[in-house]
């Protein structure tokens, strides 16, 4: 074997070493994108629940608070009903109080 063969030979295994690491570092590169993929999926997903669950939460505080508007009274709104109702009782009893006298 001369000079060049053994040159051709050299060659030819570091241009097939060259080869090997190109497939491996992208083989190692493709297997992380797909398991980064894989974690950006599964983070997805619970980002997803999570924001239907607080879409239904948020809905129940709704549906809570128009129950609350409808079934509330303000203490001042129940002062002022009962109040109401106290002064008719009262102009009544006095009605009737002049009815009985006139008789």
């Amino acid at each position: 074997m001369d000079n060049q063969d053994f040159i051709k030979v050299i060659g030819l295994a570091v241009l097939a070493w060259s080869g090997f690491l190109v497939w491996a570092i992208k083989y190692l590169i493709d297997r992380a994108l797909r398991t980064r993929e894989a974690r950006l999926d599964k983070q997805d997903d619970r980002l997803d629940n999570h924001s239907r669950r607080i879409d239904d939460q948020n809905q129940k505080l709704h549906d809570a608070l128009l129950d609350l508007s409808k079934n509330y009274v303000r203490r001042e709104d129940w002062v002022h009903w009962v109040t109401r109702v106290e002064s008719k009782i009262d102009n009544l009893a006095t009605t009737i109080t002049k009815w009985r006298g006139r008789k």
